[in-house]
Parts: C-alpha cells; sequence; structure tokens
C-alpha cells in the first residue's frame, strides 16, 4: 500500500493512477445499505458520493503527476536523441570539412607532381642510395 503513495517516477505514479480508478469505481458501483460503515465497533457516517468525489479528485492529481512525470520522460529521450544526432552530424561535417582541405592542399590527389622541390628530394635521395655500397 505504500508504493502506492509514492510517486518518484512514472511507473509508480501509474500504478497509482489505476489503484485510484478501480477505486473509484469500484465505490460507484457498489451498493450502500446504510450510509454508515462499522468497524471494530466504531462507526463512520459515509455517503457514497463524497467517496466518488474524493476518488475523482485523487485521480485528477494522479493524472496531473502522471503528465508531469511523462513529460519530464519525453524531454529527457528528445534531448538525448538530439545530442545523438548533433554528434553524427559533426562527425559528418569534421569529415567533409578533412576531405575538402585534402582537396585545396594536393589537387587531384598528387602532392608531387605539383611540387618541384619535392621532386629533387625525391631525385637527391634515390642518388644516394644508388651511389652508396651495398653492406649486409
Amino acid at each position: 500500500m505504500i508504493s502506492l503513495a509514492e510517486h518518484a517516477d512514472l511507473q509508480k505514479t501509474r500504478r497509482s493512477l489505476f489503484a485510484a480508478s478501480f477505486y473509484t469505481i469500484l465505490v460507484s458501483n457498489v451498493e450502500f445499505l446504510s450510509q454508515e460503515i462499522s468497524l471494530f465497533g466504531l462507526k463512520l457516517s459515509v455517503k457514497q458520493s463524497e467517496l466518488i468525489a474524493f476518488g475523482r479528485l485523487a485521480i485528477a492529481i494522479l493524472f496531473a503527476l502522471f503528465l508531469v512525470h511523462a513529460f519530464s520522460s519525453i524531454t529527457g529521450f528528445l534531448k538525448r536523441r538530439a545530442e545523438e544526432q548533433y554528434e553524427i552530424r559533426e562527425a559528418t561535417l569534421k569529415q567533409e570539412a578533412a576531405q575538402l582541405r585534402l582537396e585545396l592542399e594536393h589537387p587531384n590527389g598528387f602532392a608531387s607532381v605539383y611540387d618541384p622541390e619535392e621532386w629533387e628530394v625525391i631525385f637527391s635521395n634515390e642518388a644516394k642510395k644508388i651511389l652508396l655500397p651495398r653492406t649486409g
């Protein structure tokens, strides 16, 4: 019964809402023979209309709590989804920027063709390989 009074999360609030709805339906369909309930010699004076009104009030309050919990869980889901989409888009943009940077630095993918200094370095390295005797 204590778990029905706790409203820490969406499931507990939903469970309480179902219990209040069941209570209200039960009280509205029960026929009272008198307006008194006797428990262990203690007589309670109750009216069916007041019990139904109490059930409806409980349902209204619990439904409002349920909407608050549902809204917070939906906004949390939407926030996580937006962050995931942002990370995917950011990675895609970084990859596109790197590709553009590479294309600007090396048109057609051939850096050596357009840089004569690089050719000179390659030729001097090859000449050194030919002139040096092999050891080993």
